[in-house]
């Protein structure tokens, strides 16, 4: 790894998105605090199957067109052809247990009739679950690497997802009909650099705050969704597959953006510069057994 002057801007924080309920739409922000769970209100909340796993964008595109605003514990969900839901959090309740890609978590089912409400929208039955505090999920074997050992919200990989828009630019050259960068959920979005500089930077500063590469993010289907209406197309997975499938990756290997741990509490701001501490000199393969190509 090369270690270039920390006054090095690499680049301009453009956008700041949270996502109350995992895989539903998300809000975007100027400020955004977070700790390294990632940003305060992040995937606090999460749709479930009857049995307890969670429901993600994968198999109900739909969830995408769920537009939630989170304020003084009061979660105002809108839906097409719903009437909004207002729902008062639960947070005093028996703490139950859910499972996120595998992991057992805590949560707070938040009762009957906003599951009533989602089953609804979604037209399949589901419960929406609250966090309920610190848990671990410290994996073995290819994603040991990747995901905290502690964190508290219902994240899938890590606490978070930065986005550049100069590789954005450089994908809808490509393709025959441009995409927003909604469609690959960040949670930062940054100006700056060449397209794809970001695979190596391996360590940031972003308003005082420092930030650890965790890996850089395989894209699933989540991706070719229409985050305004819900429908479902082939790209950008299919022209992304074509350039951005990269060596020693653990799932679908095809690449854009990069996973994110913070070291600890902190503020990010649009317009916050983003500084490089540390890069990588060569693309380091996600899969911690596979040799750098």
């Amino acid at each position: 790894m090369s270690n270039p002057d920390a006054s090095e801007t690499l680049a301009t924080i453009t956008g700041l998105v949270q996502y109350p309920i995992k895989s539903c739409a998300g809000i975007a922000v100027e400020t955004a605090e977070l700790d390294t769970s990632g940003l305060f209100g992040d995937r606090q909340f999460m749709l479930t199957s009857e049995d307890g796993q969670a429901l993600d964008q994968t198999e109900n595109p739909r969830m995408a067109t769920l537009r939630p605003r989170f304020t003084e514990n009061v979660l105002t969900i809108e839906a097409p052809g719903a009437a909004p839901l207002k729902h008062e959090v639960i947070t005093r309740a028996a703490t139950g247990s859910g499972q996120l890609y595998g992991d057992a978590v805590p949560v707070v089912d938040q009762g009957d009739a906003a599951a009533a409400w989602f089953s609804g929208a979604l037209d399949r039955p589901c419960r929406l679950v609250a966090e309920s505090g610190r848990f671990s999920r410290k994996l073995e074997g290819k994603l040991r690497n990747m995901k905290s050992a502690e964190q508290e919200r219902f994240t899938a990989v890590s606490p978070l997802l930065l986005t550049n828009e100069e590789s954005l630019r450089d994908l809808n050259g490509r393709l025959e009909s441009p995409i927003p960068m909604d469609r690959f959920r960040a949670n930062v979005i940054v100006r700056g650099g060449g397209p794809f500089d970001e695979d190596r930077w391996a360590r940031l500063s972003i308003g005082g705050l420092e930030f650890d590469k965790c890996g850089l993010c395989e894209r699933c289907p989540i991706t070719t969704t229409d985050q305004q209406t819900g429908d479902r197309g082939r790209e950008p997975i299919r022209t992304l597959s074509r350039y951005r499938k990269l060596p020693g990756t653990i799932l679908s290997g095809i690449c854009f953006g990069v996973l994110y741990r913070p070291s600890g509490p902190g503020t990010l701001r649009l317009g916050d510069s983003v500084r490089l501490l540390e890069r990588d000199a060569a693309l380091v393969p996600n899969d911690p057994d596979a040799a750098a190509p």
